[in-house]
């Protein structure tokens, strides 16, 4: 405004001296991973529809294991993953239209790594049978994630499994949000 007013009427800025104040940043609530343990064995052994359990998981695990925003896992399409022998790559469009591709490797130095085993089990567990399986609505064939009536799960699905297992587990009073996943493992 000022200097607008400064370059149109010649009026003095007057917020020139003055400092700028901004309120301090909040740090994030971050999940200890005893705590991404227990949510995702929770995610695991909840009961209902064998299909929707598995993409819970599987949307969480990329959410915890890649770092991916919300936005960003629910932005995935099948054509993001490429799975190979060694590793489980994800190719993730984010902020501002920039993309990465976030390699998980299946072997370390040592050999095997079972987490990320276990987890690549999981996702070709999940492409080749639920996936396959969903009829998606036209314009949705292409999501990784499906609601059951075929459409791009939201994020407020996604927000709600969050938010129910947290306070199945006792942790709501920690205010963990699912952004809280993105830098925990």
């Amino acid at each position: 405004f000022w200097q607008f007013a400064t370059k149109q009427y010649g009026v003095p800025d007057l917020t020139v001296d003055l400092a700028h104040s901004r309120a301090p940043k909040k740090a994030g609530v971050h999940l200890p991973e005893r705590h991404i343990q227990a949510f995702l064995e929770h995610l695991a052994q909840r009961k209902g529809p064998k299909a929707e359990l598995m993409r819970d998981r599987v949307f969480f695990e990329i959410s915890a294991r890649y770092g991916t925003r919300i936005s960003e896992a629910l932005g995935l399409d099948l054509n993001s993953l490429t799975l190979s022998p060694h590793s489980i790559d994800v190719k993730v469009f984010g902020k501002g239209g920039k993309v990465r591709l976030v390699p998980l490797p299946l072997y370390g130095e040592k050999g095997p790594l079972p987490s990320h085993q276990a987890f690549g089990t999981l996702v070709r567990e999940y492409l080749d049978t639920v996936r396959k399986s969903w009829k998606a609505h036209p314009g949705h064939e292409k999501a990784l994630f499906l609601s059951r009536k075929g459409m791009r799960w939201s994020d407020d699905e996604a927000r709600d499994v969050f938010n129910r297992a947290m306070t199945a587990l006792g942790f709501k009073q920690h205010g963990y949000v699912v952004h809280s996943l993105r830098h925990a493992l």
